[in-house]
């Protein structure tokens, strides 16, 4: 333990708190305002929330790594903090007038999230300046820890906070998970002002760092497109555990947090494994295997009507979803020159994130049209071709 960066980098350490403590309160914000929407039986309306937290993503993420790349990270993360706060507070407002409409909350969420590319972007690039070359695998793997722990937390949590709280006191809660965020990035003392600070107009930038990966890393790009394709498959997942409680398993909002538990301590198992591993950096084939596994598991998932069995296989699909995380991410962190980083994870972020929305929009439409069963086990069985596909693509 003695070797982790989080306790050997004090600085890093403060970053994985604030992680630690935002994420949580995030993870309560995000089951009660899931188990709002579903609850009155709008299947479709579920899938319309999850895509308002990933379209800012999508739409902001290439210009937040430019941001990144030229500005102090340490202040980014700070206005993220503070504005996800005040946005909140307006959302608490609101219901207590009680004038929030799902259509409102939908532009609120969109609001709130349009500054986690923000701070995402100023992470990913602060991780080798907080701690070393040496550690950066680990490291990397720590990071990814940082969520897995929150949601764990969040999700053990949160049937309690719902019943007791409800969705205003999961609001009211995040708020303060932000405030508290906003402290430990404020106590990081190293300068994480970027030697790319310039004054130079920020499309210029971002062109830079797209010819950078198009002309200097393609192989790369299209290890990207193919994340992205597969994305498309695997991240339903975010709004069909939700499903499978309610439609599949027929079950109270006890069984989402048990479920959503499970799930968020395969992933946090994962990470936390991965953080003293210290040869991922280039397995590529790790991700490809994970592939197959998460496809297989996710498939039972839509097969059991068992809810400990279910919770046991979304246990093993967290496991393969953070395993596959930290392969390809470590990958990126050893593959791409520091100066390029913010730009290139706000890239990640887009190329990734950019199919999530359409996919819940689509599997929304579906799940509301015919067996959510049946929409499981056909994302499962594409993932598990599209895994076919990059064995014999990627070697």
């Amino acid at each position: 333990m003695k070797n982790n960066p989080v306790f050997l980098y004090p600085d890093f350490r403060n970053l994985f708190i604030a992680r630690v403590i935002s994420a949580i309160g995030d993870k309560f914000f995000t089951l009660s305002l899931a188990w709002w929407v579903i609850d009155s039986g709008n299947k479709f309306g579920l899938s319309l929330v999850m895509a308002a937290t990933f379209l800012p993503v999508v739409l902001f993420s290439p210009f937040m790594g430019a941001l990144s790349d030229r500005h102090n990270k340490k202040y980014l993360m700070l206005i993220a903090d503070f504005f996800r706060a005040l946005i909140l507070f307006i959302l608490v407002l609101l219901l207590i007038k009680n004038m929030l409409s799902l259509w409102f909350l939908l532009l609120l969420v969109f609001f709130i999230y349009s500054f986690a590319p923000l701070f995402e972007t100023a992470t990913a690039s602060s991780i080798l300046p907080l701690t070393s070359e040496k550690h950066l695998a680990q490291a990397t793997a720590v990071d990814s820890s940082s969520i897995g722990i929150s949601n764990v937390v969040g999700a053990m949590l949160g049937s309690v906070f719902i019943a007791w709280l409800g969705f205003k006191g999961s609001v009211i809660i995040n708020i303060f998970t932000y405030l508290i965020s906003f402290v430990f990035v404020f106590m990081i003392t190293k300068n994480l002002k970027t030697v790319s600070e310039n004054n130079s107009d920020y499309l210029k930038d971002l062109k830079t760092g797209f010819l950078y990966i198009k002309n200097d890393k393609r192989e790369i790009l299209r290890l990207l497109l193919f994340f992205a394709v597969l994305n498309f498959f695997v991240s339903p997942i975010l709004i069909l555990i939700p499903v499978i409680i309610k439609f599949i398993l027929v079950k109270d909002v006890k069984w989402l947090a048990v479920s959503e538990s499970f799930f968020a301590f395969g992933v946090l198992s994962a990470s936390f494994l991965m953080s003293f591993k210290k040869d991922i950096e280039g397995n590529i084939r790790l991700l490809i295997y994970t592939i197959f596994s998460f496809s297989l598991f996710f498939a039972f998932t839509a097969l059991s009507k068992n809810p400990y069995l279910t919770s046991f296989f979304l246990l093993l699909c967290g496991f393969s979803i953070s395993v596959g995380n930290v392969a390809i991410v470590s990958y990126f962190q050893y593959n791409i020159e520091n100066e390029y980083k913010g730009r290139f994870f706000s890239l990640v972020n887009t190329v990734v994130y950019a199919i999530m929305p359409v996919s819940f929009v689509a599997n929304g439409f579906m799940i509301d049209k015919i067996n959510p069963s049946y929409v499981i086990i056909l994302n499962s069985a594409v993932s598990f071709i599209i895994g076919i596909f990059g064995l014999i693509k990627f070697k």
